[in-house]
């Protein structure tokens, strides 16, 4: 696998030489060859228009609504999260008129469009009082708002006010979960006061994905450099085999695929 007495260079570059002249007879190879001028000034602007999707569609700020993600766009005083699923669109709109007073609208696949109005007052760090009614005026809920608490709202009494059945309802329903779908009033504290606002992309398969590609750019630009670097504390000299060149080369078309695939899965896994 390993020798002493052929140079490197020489041996690495004949191995590619070789499978370059083999490939001169590949339609592609031919066709890149006469056009390698052109294509180097079209293939960079490329990536960067993709990058530049790529990234607009990672960086677009929104809301985790029971797994959906709902894009965020806001117009003068009204916010509007949307999404489009299986089932039709899922639109919350969010207007405020006043200071802490609030109107959210649910329009969900096949389910009636509901309002509701929210009022804050008496707002200290963490703690407020909230009101919500409905868009007849009926109060629905009167008692105590915590931003630090993800889960709870408390009423006058101080008693813990959690509408779980909503829950269990969207995660048991194979079918449309948003049909009989009543809003969860904590949920719908949050979402007036921009509290879980997020990036859509996941980072960590992001950076996956670009470590990847900037991995194999780096291995075909300095072929030998890594396997010098496994290498040199215990082989003097040491020198790729035909099958390590093989297998790198091969690598260098399998790593960018999978990168792809990285980079896909970051604007939807979350």
């Amino acid at each position: 696998m390993m020798g002493h007495n052929v140079n490197k260079t020489d041996r690495f570059g004949e191995s590619f030489k070789q499978t370059e002249d083999d490939s001169n007879n590949n339609y592609f190879i031919k066709l890149y060859k006469k056009y390698e001028k052109q294509l180097k000034i079209i293939l960079p602007i490329i990536v960067a228009l993709l990058a530049i999707i790529y990234f607009f569609f990672f960086f677009q700020k929104g809301i985790i609504f029971y797994d959906n993600f709902l894009k965020r766009s806001v117009n003068g005083n009204q916010i509007l999260y949307n999404a489009n699923i299986s089932y039709g669109n899922i639109d919350i709109i969010v207007i405020s008129d006043i200071e802490n007073d609030f109107q959210i609208t649910y329009n969900l696949p096949e389910n009636e469009i509901k309002s509701y109005n929210l009022q804050f007052s008496n707002q200290e760090k963490n703690l407020s009082n909230l009101l919500i009614t409905s868009a007849s005026g009926e109060t629905l809920f009167k008692g105590k708002y915590d931003s630090y608490d993800n889960n709870f709202l408390h009423d006058e009494n101080n008693e813990v006010v959690y509408c779980q059945d909503n829950f269990i309802n969207i995660i048991m329903n194979n079918e449309n979960s948003f049909e009989d779908y009543e809003p969860d009033y904590r949920n719908m504290a949050s979402i007036v006061q921009g509290e879980d606002i997020k990036i859509k992309g996941n980072f960590a398969l992001m950076l996956f994905g670009l470590a990847l590609l900037a991995l194999t750019a780096f291995d075909m630009k300095f072929p030998l450099a890594l396997f010098y670097l496994e290498h040199f504390m215990s082989v003097n000299n040491p020198e790729p085999s035909d099958y390590h060149i093989a297998v790198q080369r091969f690598m260098w078309g399998v790593y960018p695929i999978i990168a792809i695939i990285l980079l896909i899965l970051s604007l939807f896994v979350r």
